[in-house]
């Protein structure tokens, strides 16, 4: 999978990991939002770190009653580096033409109203 299978579409990329406490406390508003605008033309890319692969993270999906992300896995950290992420949790918007419009390192409400008028506004104008 690369990013170019996402073309056209607005992205919200969250890079994070099992035992990072503010990345698991966001995982649940991350999953709403993906259900909230993934018809809208939004995808929510959670890529973990985590480097046991994807049991972990399916266990952690599981167990926190995550149903709306894909698992996707960047145990050694290439795609962060890519986006030139400096710590976990880090969120990168992406508008529809691939052009980075926000960032965020830290947790997130992203599904308060607020916020997800703020991702429409940003990443799916």
């Amino acid at each position: 999978m690369s990013f170019a299978d996402f073309s056209g579409k607005g992205l919200i990329v969250n890079f994070w990991a099992t035992w990072c406490a503010p990345c698991v406390a966001e995982m649940p508003a991350l999953d709403k939002t993906q259900a909230a605008l993934g018809s809208q033309g939004l995808a929510v890319l959670a890529l973990s770190s985590d480097r046991a692969g994807k049991s972990q993270v399916e266990a952690f999906y599981k167990r926190n009653g995550i149903h709306n992300l894909p698992i996707l896995l960047d145990p050694r950290g290439a795609a962060a580096r890519a986006f030139g992420a400096r710590g976990l949790p880090t969120s990168v918007l992406v508008d529809r033409r691939g052009q980075e419009v926000a960032r965020l390192e830290g947790e997130a409400e992203w599904d308060h109203p607020e916020w997800l008028a703020k991702v429409k506004e940003l990443a799916l104008a």
